[in-house]
């Protein structure tokens, strides 16, 4: 994959936006929000591109950047490409306090439990990148409790996937009607979210719960 061959099948499918991710990349690592109308083109990511003696290199950083030039942009993506990247259709994400927002539902033995929206004025929302959070009572009474209980069984019907896994980290897409969600990312070490308690624990003390709770039940999880 190159630039050139994206614009080309961005063409062919009559998709306009996509995300571009390194296959092997996490917290928004190598990861740019492309956009173009076929005249305008708008790339924006938490990575920074320097050139050092005609060799173009890439830092993370937590900054989010755009570029508008349409050569800057190629040379970035080509950079990106030679790690070997996967591209998604970027998918419009549903809106709280005027800012776009996903969440993370971190799944225990089988429950959705903790859950925090994650805000942004970008197209990244990753709490790292200084993003705005709310907690789960805040998303309920915001998407309304017919979607909030049906996105939490999406995240565990995506974890069911994992059955040998005690717990991940389900980055969920609500789209704007608040109707549907897109599943974006699994992680295996999702489980990070500080002052975050789901029946007044955090994720580490729930997940020793549900170990001691899978012995006793026979389960075998893999912590």
């Amino acid at each position: 994959m190159c630039f050139d061959e994206l614009e080309r099948v961005m063409r062919t499918a009559g998709v306009r936006r996509v995300f571009i991710k390194l296959a092997h990349g996490s917290s928004a690592s190598g990861v740019v929000a492309y956009q173009t109308n076929g005249k305008d083109h708008r790339a924006t990511g938490a990575i920074e591109m320097v050139t050092v003696e005609g060799e173009i290199q890439l830092y993370n950083s937590r900054r989010v950047q755009t570029y508008t030039d349409h050569a800057q942009i190629a040379k970035l993506i080509d950079a990106l490409c030679k790690h070997r990247v996967h591209i998604e259709e970027w998918i419009p994400k549903a809106h709280m306090d005027n800012k776009a927002f996903d969440l993370r539902v971190v799944v225990v033995g089988g429950e959705a439990a903790h859950t925090v929206a994650r805000l942004s004025h970008s197209p990244m929302t990753n709490l790292h990148l200084l993003n705005e959070r709310r907690d789960r009572e805040t998303v309920m009474n915001w998407i309304g409790e017919k979607s909030f209980d049906t996105a939490m069984n999406v995240c565990q019907k995506a974890m069911g996937c994992f059955s040998k896994s005690l717990y991940g980290g389900v980055d969920l897409l609500v789209t704007p009607d608040f109707q549907s969600h897109f599943v974006l990312e699994m992680n295996a070490f999702g489980d990070l979210l500080h002052d975050t308690f789901y029946q007044g624990v955090d994720t580490y003390t729930l997940e020793l719960e549900k170990v001691d709770y899978g012995q006793h039940a026979g389960n075998r999880w893999h912590a």
